[in-house]
């Protein structure tokens, strides 16, 4: 399902309606509220959204299990570096398992470290509750904008590789999209689509390191029943993305999967991380 006409929380609505009409057989009872221009103004141009070819890039999936002991673990040592014990400042899962896996991605691929690299983080957020009024969680469409961080290497890296200060900047990017900047979206103003914090003049004169994290974690994925019970395991298909991360929760909810793309050079590197291992355990897909 192409990302231009749907975001994540469409693809659940979508298999939740085509499991309903599987098993009841009654097509009136279903089908999507469509989130059209009613809501979002249409826009003299599309943007330009580029595609990854995975047999030219060798993109390669693979996934990762962190229990949720081991993501507990990861926000004390983001609490200790902080200096703080105020449970204020722990950091939600996935504010922490994105801080910590992209530390791992750049320490064990050895990312171009220079003043000439840009490191650009993304997280897509859900506007749906933000909009006045808000929009039920089964509308259909793409309605979606992105908390963008930009990461510096000498203030959100400490010595040991760590990446903690990267909570903090994502906390911001994400703390602005709110019913005010989603307003000004429905007002015309597509610019702000994509918030950024971190970002300056000279962002994008030099490399720009990409990645990119989406969660699908509370999502009643595993709701889903055809008519021959409830699905066992749930994974993601094939996705033509590098340096992207998808969470799942586990069935059984004692975790979060992270389903992640690199290239096939990358990930040998990357699946060998031994503080990576210390936290997560990698799987046979």
């Amino acid at each position: 399902m192409s990302h231009k006409v749907a975001d994540g929380s469409s693809i659940t609505t979508f298999i939740k309606n085509w499991a309903e009409t599987a098993c009841n057989g009654n097509i009136n009872n279903v089908g999507p509220k469509i989130a059209g221009t009613t809501v979002f103004p249409p826009m003299d141009k599309a943007f330009d959204v580029p595609s990854d070819d995975p047999t030219a890039k060798n993109i390669m999936s693979k996934r990762f299990v962190f229990s949720n002991t081991n993501i507990s673990a990861l926000q004390e040592k983001h609490v200790a570096t902080s200096g703080t014990k105020s449970s204020k400042t722990y950091p939600s899962h996935f504010k922490t398992l994105t801080s910590f896996l992209w530390s791992r991605f750049a320490a064990s691929t050895e990312i171009n470290k220079g003043p000439k690299a840009s490191y650009f983080l993304a997280c897509p957020m859900n506007l749906r509750k933000m909009i006045d009024p808000p929009l039920p969680d089964d509308s259909f469409g793409n309605v979606s904008g992105a908390a963008i961080t930009i990461i510096s290497w000498e203030d959100d890296i400490d010595e040991e590789g760590y990446n903690y200060g990267i909570v903090n900047k994502l906390t911001r990017a994400i703390s602005k999209i709110n019913k005010d900047s989603v307003k000004k979206l429905q007002d015309g103003k597509f610019d702000i689509l994509f918030y950024w914090e971190g970002v300056d003049e000279n962002t994008f004169k030099g490399e720009v390191i990409h990645f990119a994290c989406s969660s699908f974690c509370r999502y009643p994925i595993y709701e889903a029943d055809f008519g021959w019970s409830k699905p066992v395991w749930v994974a993601f298909g094939g996705v033509p993305k590098m340096n992207i991360i998808f969470f799942l929760d586990t069935k059984n909810g004692d975790g979060i999967e992270a389903w992640i793309n690199l290239t096939q050079e990358d990930m040998a590197k990357f699946e060998s991380d031994k503080e990576l291992l210390t936290y997560a355990s990698p799987t046979s897909n």
